[in-house]
């Protein structure tokens, strides 16, 4: 047993070589993150419009680039703070805090449509069954009110939100929808730039998921709160990973290379298998996309992440 030892640690050796990239392997020039083998005149396709991507953005405090050779997709993280309450903040204080950083996330945004031609943007916790993009109110009283919603009433619902003549004011639903809609669009820079007609609004969510995500999160309120120590894997497969994963299946079946979602700051789709040693998973405990990538290699993701001024 003891002369085969030497061959079996080479063997674990080289399969870990294989299965993740090392600290040795990547290098970081500015805010980019490559592959120390790979010259950045051989981008093409998706690695050429990370390069090409802007570094300085407004609104943006950061953009990060981590290029994967051979990338089909150039996937865009936009992260954002969103109105789910902040135990740092005061009611009043964690509004002010919400507005300022999608008043970020809206300039972020506004530059790459501008820029890069951006028409359809990913968005986090709106449901894959509400795609139907001309189906702008039952998505807002998704998003507002977080509740189920009977699939068939998408049907009759009004295809138009933002267009007040097709508003009738004996429809209270409906019309109570649209005034709180309008309340709380300065919370929501996606429904700003839907609102202006921009973009196309695209669904980055599996209900069932969000569900379940919605459930666990409301369990560690209160005294559930011991579930983040002794759950923690559970909980942050629940809450992120399973839903980054069906996200990046979603992304993954497009054919436009230059995928944008605005998804929580919370989520990490990259790891430091993938995106080098120094990169910051912070609740997340899985490796997304460096995973992804392994199972599908004719249909990798390249990550940028875009961090606007004021995340916490």
């Amino acid at each position: 047993m003891k002369k085969y030892l030497p061959l079996i640690l080479c063997g674990l050796s080289l399969i870990g070589c294989r299965s993740t990239q090392s600290d040795s392997q990547m290098i970081k020039r500015d805010n980019i993150v490559i592959p120390i083998s790979f010259s950045l005149e051989e981008a093409v396709g998706a690695n050429k419009l990370l390069l090409d991507f802007p570094n300085t953005i407004p609104g943006a405090e950061s953009v990060d680039k981590y290029l994967i050779p051979d990338a089909k997709y150039c996937f865009v993280h936009v992260r954002q703070a969103h109105l789910n309450g902040n135990p740092k903040y005061t009611k009043k204080e964690h509004l002010e805090w919400i507005e300022k950083v999608q008043n970020n996330i809206y300039d972020i945004l506004s530059s790459m449509i501008k820029n890069q031609g951006v028409k359809e943007i990913y968005d986090e916790g709106l449901p894959i069954f509400f795609q139907n993009g001309e189906n702008l109110y039952a998505k807002i009283h998704y998003r507002l009110n977080n509740t189920e919603i009977d699939p068939n009433f998408i049907k009759d619902a009004p295809s138009k939100i933002f267009d007040l003549n097709e508003i009738k004011k004996e429809n209270l639903v409906f019309y109570e929808g649209y005034l709180e809609f309008e309340e709380k669009m300065k919370y929501n820079a996606i429904n700003r730039l839907a609102s202006e007609g921009k973009i196309k609004i695209l669904a980055a969510e599996n209900y069932d998921l969000l569900k379940k995500a919605d459930a666990m999160d409301k369990k560690t309120k209160g005294f559930g709160f011991y579930r983040k120590f002794f759950e923690k894997e559970k909980l942050a497969n629940c809450i992120l990973e399973d839903r980054e994963d069906y996200f990046l299946k979603t992304a993954g079946e497009q054919k436009n290379p230059l995928i944008v979602v605005v998804y929580g700051g919370r989520h990490a789709f990259g790891g430091k298998g993938s995106c080098s040693g120094s990169y910051d998973n912070r609740d997340s405990i899985k490796d997304n996309i460096g995973e992804w990538n392994l199972k599908n290699p004719e249909n990798k993701f390249s990550l940028i992440e875009i961090t606007p001024y004021g995340l916490d």
